[in-house]
């Protein structure tokens, strides 16, 4: 197997997010889009927030070559919040991958060769040992390989969808009463710490209270 081709690779990438009216039949025009130009579903998440609205994510594979279209038309199903798209030049990492691909595989002939002309076990052995190494190599990179071939070819869109949230009208009363109870625990709170410093001041007051008054009285009439 050699790959010769040394033409630029791009893996592209597009993330949208757009919100809509009716989350069921936008998302089915995305998917449909999706498969007029060839593409497919690879992944799809879909739930519902606490207030009854539906959100998710669609991610499609279309080829390359629309791209480009696939994302003007999804564009197209609701009202565009944020849009990013990339391209990964991974170019230099395939010719390396393929480079190393030839040369194990030339290293494979070599060995096929020598497992011919060996004449003992021990030989055949220590070939077939190699052999074994340098075949798990090519597997590797021949997966690599086409994982990236994968990936230039279909581009890849991820699409969230979500129905906006319903637009509810407090008048200011939540965060007041919030504000309020922030308040109050704060004031509960300062007087807890000002108790903590206080009561031991209270507690000496008392005492010399007490003494003046009860033990004082008595000391002086003993002395008479």
């Amino acid at each position: 197997m050699h790959y010769t081709n040394t033409e630029r690779k791009t893996i592209q990438t597009a993330s949208l997010s757009i919100e809509v009216e009716d989350f069921q039949s936008r998302s089915d025009s995305v998917i449909a889009i999706g498969e007029r130009y060839n593409g497919f579903i690879s992944d799809s998440h879909t739930y519902v927030t606490d207030t009854g609205r539906k959100r998710g994510v669609i991610t499609i594979r279309v080829p390359t070559n629309t791209f480009l279209v696939v994302i003007e038309e999804i564009e197209r199903v609701g009202t565009v919040k944020s849009k990013d798209t990339s391209g990964k030049d991974v170019t230099e990492e395939y010719i390396d991958l393929t480079a190393r691909l030839n040369n194990f595989e030339r290293q494979e002939r070599r060995l096929l060769d020598i497992l011919d002309m060996a004449n003992t076990t021990t030989d055949v052995l220590e070939v077939e040992r190699e052999l074994w190494r340098v075949r798990g190599e090519i597997e590797w990179l021949t997966g690599q390989i086409n994982y990236l071939e994968n990936r230039v070819e279909l581009a890849t869109v991820s699409v969230s969808l979500y129905e906006p949230e319903p637009i509810t009208h407090s008048w200011g009363i939540r965060d007041a009463l919030r504000s309020a109870f922030v308040g109050f625990v704060s004031v509960i709170r300062g007087l807890i710490i000002l108790t903590g410093y206080a009561l031991p001041l209270v507690i000496l007051v008392c005492i010399a209270w007490l003494v003046k008054s009860k033990v004082m009285p008595g000391l002086r009439k003993e002395r008479k």
